[in-house]
């Protein structure tokens, strides 16, 4: 269904599934999306978890079911719902926002890099205009939990002693653990001021971005529960071939608002 189209039925009030509540509103699979401040969009509070993309990999059965693997490294990785789904590349994340936006009526996608950075609450400490690769890590000792470095204990998944224990040369954030060896369910930790979790670790999310002017490579935010204590930063970004699927990439959408 083509955007436009999608965009009149909101305007129709077509999307009985969705169920708003002020300035939040929980869809037919049970994601919550809240205003990101600054934009005109919601955005999920949690990571796409495996009960959601398992909805759609239902609806379509000839996708790509990598994401359904269940070990990195050697390690079991949790099959739990409310895991966040990995082994995704950007494709499948868009396709799953497009089957999303049919099924309600709704126009989901996902995050610009941007509206991630507004998410994060540091949107408007970066300049306007540039590329995510001019944007890169830059804003230095602002992290998704505050100034503070090492992070307090328990406040994300994030590469840790746990991990470390079970997967050789894991670089980790020295004397951290968090329990989790790999993912860990969604919302297992507190979150931002702004009531979204997990955007420092557990999973890398892909945003709609590209990185810079040579447009081979998409953005991803937040880290992961394998990377190094540089991508912590909330103003870190990753970026690879849009094509890319592995144990430490999910996403999460954003709702056009209404």
């Amino acid at each position: 269904m083509k955007l436009a189209l999608l965009m009149l039925l909101v305007g129709l009030g077509v999307g009985a599934d969705c169920a708003w509540g002020g300035d939040a509103v929980v869809n037919s699979l049970g994601m919550k999306f809240v205003t990101v401040p600054g934009t005109k969009v919601l955005m999920c509070i949690h990571e796409t978890r495996k009960s959601d993309y398992a909805a759609y990999a239902k609806a379509n059965p000839k996708i790509d079911m990598t994401w359904k693997k269940i070990e990195a490294y050697g390690v079991p990785v949790s099959e739990g719902d409310d895991h966040p789904v990995v082994n995704v590349n950007w494709e499948d994340a868009v396709a799953f926002c497009e089957w999303l936006s049919q099924k309600e009526g709704r126009v989901y996608r996902l995050p610009t890099d941007r509206e991630w950075s507004y998410a994060a609450g540091i949107a408007t400490k970066e300049e306007r205009g540039l590329t995510p690769e001019k944007l890169d890590a830059k804003l230095k000792e602002i992290y998704p939990w505050g100034k503070t470095w090492p992070p307090p204990a328990g406040v994300a998944n994030l590469a840790d002693t746990a991990g470390a224990s079970r997967i050789p040369g894991m670089v980790v954030v020295p004397a951290y653990t968090d329990g989790f060896v790999t993912t860990a369910p969604v919302m297992s930790f507190r979150p931002n001021k702004l009531g979204f979790y997990d955007l420092s670790g557990n999973v890398w999310e892909w945003c709609e971005d590209w990185y810079n002017q040579e447009r081979k490579e998409r953005v991803l935010r937040g880290g992961s529960w394998c990377y190094d204590p540089l991508s912590l930063l909330s103003s870190d970004r990753l970026h690879h071939a849009p094509t890319t699927r592995d144990m430490y990439r999910g996403f999460r959408c954003v709702l056009v608002g209404r």
